[in-house]
């Protein structure tokens, strides 16, 4: 089985679970983060976040991903384990629809709807 091997800041982190991970790199504001997680939904389970990056990135930063064989890296645990989060759909949907009014309103005022 295959597995990721980041090295970051110095720090070799592996990851080799049997649930999807995921590497994100963006950029809100004109500062940079890196984010390495995942979620497990194996064995009925509902959503187990795992998060072992989550980070600012500065100038000058290296990230350094390798896709290697399971058994050469033991698996670093996780930073932070959440329990799923739970919210009502109801609310959810209203906070998405107050949005949606809002982008709404911008382009209708830029006369692009």
């Amino acid at each position: 089985m295959k597995g990721l091997e980041i090295i970051y800041k110095g720090q070799r982190t592996c990851i080799s679970t049997e649930f999807m991970s995921t590497i994100f790199i963006y950029q809100n504001y004109g500062d940079y983060f890196i984010e390495v997680g995942g979620t497990d939904f194996s064995n009925g389970k509902s959503g187990i976040a795992h998060k072992w990056i989550d980070s600012k990135l500065g100038f000058g930063d290296k990230i350094i991903i390798n896709i290697i064989e399971k058994d050469s890296c033991e698996s670093t645990q996780p930073k932070e384990i959440s329990a799923p989060l739970t919210e009502n759909t109801d609310e959810f949907n209203m906070r998405l629809i107050a949005q949606f009014r809002v982008l709404e309103q911008l382009l209708k005022n830029q006369g692009l709807i």
